[in-house]
């Protein structure tokens, strides 16, 4: 790598942008986790109170992740190679950089196995599922999601193949997670896979014991609504969150695939991830009608 090019780079490409955009989403966060946590402890439904306990633990991991990544670690991502500098608080700590990129690799994969453990929680209310197979399912929830904490041996070294890059990333701590992406797409596209599966198999077998129930005369049209409304909010409230992960995502599955490097696509992908704790709060506030009623009544509207 050659540090005496003249790199060609605007403000968005800079650690100050991506610095002072991951911190402006943190704070005006603070704000919005607030009365998240306001609503899921003091305005649940009865109906929700089956999922009370779990989705106040999700919000909690929910913040962790948004302030680990957009205060603690800030992750300076060097696509298309597979690496990162930490511009975070850690940082100024002198915090090792394994740590931090270990925390960053940790955060998100923690958050979704609580999302996955609401929504199967869920599930096995509707099909009323015993002990055993609660169990069962949590068994093989934890295994699935729990390989994604095994990495190949990190190691930090100078980058060899991006284009010109400005004085101060020669000269800034660099960790490579992997050489090589392919490993960690193939772990990522299995995992989505078998997840995909688990929850077309739970919701074809939730719809089939519902309209067993009903058609048995062991669940009322009413409790069938109101189920029917909660878990569809639910599952609204899980999902549209997701596309602030998937965009920036298939951002870097292009860039490492074609070998593109653009610093502003990258930090913008980056903001978009930070995002994603506060842009799910806000739908889960929204969607659900108690919680949406208790923002309102904070602005005198009904």
């Amino acid at each position: 790598m050659n540090s005496t090019c003249t790199p060609d780079i605007s403000y968005f490409d800079t650690f100050d942008f991506l610095s002072v955009s991951l911190h402006f989403t943190s704070t005006i966060s603070v704000p919005i986790h607030c009365l998240g946590i306001y609503c899921l402890l003091f305005k649940a439904s009865t109906q929700m109170s089956s999922a009370k306990c779990p989705l106040v633990v999700l919000h909690v991991w929910i913040v962790l992740f948004d302030y680990t990544f957009g205060v603690m670690v800030i992750p300076f991502f060097l696509f298309p190679e597979f690496a990162l500098c930490s511009l975070g608080f850690l940082e100024i700590l002198h915090v090792s950089t394994l740590f931090q990129a270990l925390l960053f690799q940790c955060a998100p994969y923690l958050k979704t196995v609580f999302i996955l453990f609401v929504c199967s929680n869920e599930i096995n209310i509707g099909l009323h599922c015993g002990h055993y197979e609660q169990t069962l399912a949590r068994k093989i929830l934890f295994k699935v999601s729990s390989h994604h904490y095994i990495y190949s041996i990190n190691r930090l070294k100078n980058h060899q193949q991006l284009p010109c890059l400005p004085q101060y990333l020669y000269e800034t701590p660099v960790f490579v997670i992997a050489d090589s992406f392919v490993y960690h797409a193939l772990i990522v596209n299995i995992f989505v896979l078998f997840i995909a599966n688990e929850i077309t198999v739970f919701n074809i077998s939730l719809v089939w014991n519902v309209h067993h129930e009903l058609k048995n005369g062991r669940m009322s049209q009413k409790t069938f609504e109101m189920q029917k409304k909660f878990f569809t909010a639910l599952l609204i409230q899980m999902s549209v969150p997701l596309v602030t992960f998937l965009v920036p995502f298939l951002y870097a599955g292009i860039s490492m695939i074609g070998n593109i490097y653009n610093q502003t696509f990258s930090n913008f992908a980056i903001i978009a991830i930070s995002m994603d704790g506060l842009i799910s709060t806000l739908v889960m506030i929204y969607i659900h009608t108690p919680y949406r009623a208790a923002a309102w009544s904070l602005f005198g509207k009904k």
